[in-house]
């Protein structure tokens, strides 16, 4: 399967005790398992598509990849399209935003070229 069978959004995969699990970074609700990582992966394409449909059904709208955003490499510096995504990425695993992330990042790096 590849990445856009899940609209872009980032898969985490996992495996506890004698079973692996897969699910989405952006959205935490969005989790499968499985007794390998490829029956992970293709139930969580299945939840996915459930997921979707339940939406639909009720009117709403689905929601899209944070990770699918254009960015513009630029936050009051420039940096690499790569790093910003990175940043990006592991704000989201951490439960931050990126500016609380950037500037967390920031100062300690300040911190260690000032000793």
């Amino acid at each position: 399967m590849k990445n856009n069978d899940y609209d872009g959004f980032s898969i985490q995969l996992f495996a506890k005790d004698d079973k692996c699990l897969a699910k989405f970074i952006e959205l935490e609700d969005i989790i499968a398992e499985g007794s390998d990582l490829n029956e992970a992966l293709q139930n969580l394409k299945q939840v996915w598509d459930s997921y979707k449909e339940e939406l639909t059904k009720a009117g709403k709208e689905i929601p899209d990849s944070t990770l699918l955003k254009k960015y513009s490499g630029t936050f009051y510096i420039r940096t690499t399209p790569d790093l910003h995504r990175a940043y990006a990425i592991e704000a989201q695993i951490q439960g931050k935003s990126l500016n609380k992330l950037i500037e967390e990042s920031l100062a300690k790096e300040l911190k260690r070229i000032k000793r």
